[in-house]
């Protein structure tokens, strides 16, 4: 919608994460889709052609990743930039 009132808006987003789509794996609407693309996709067609630099994370990574409360724990043990602060910012 933003990039649909703003044209200038896809311009100033340096960078687009998206967590959708199956390459390898079945999508779990149908292969190859997942369902935030298939029950989206004129929106995402436009966001897809916008310009915006994306990276796409499809739902394979989820069948090889798991992170489990030892990861947590080690990441919030861990100094910058991986620290993830449970604080409020000031």
């Amino acid at each position: 919608m933003a990039i649909r009132k703003e044209p200038k808006f896809a311009e100033a987003v340096k960078k687009l994460v998206i967590m959708g789509g199956a390459i390898l794996e079945s999508g779990n609407i149908i292969r190859w889709r997942s369902s935030i693309f298939m029950l989206t996709r004129t929106p995402a067609h436009i966001v897809f052609h916008s310009g915006i630099p994306i990276t796409l994370i499809p739902l394979d990574v989820t069948q090889q990743c798991l992170l489990k409360p030892g990861h947590i724990d080690r990441i919030m043990r861990s100094t910058p930039p991986f620290h993830v602060s449970s604080k409020k910012p000031v």
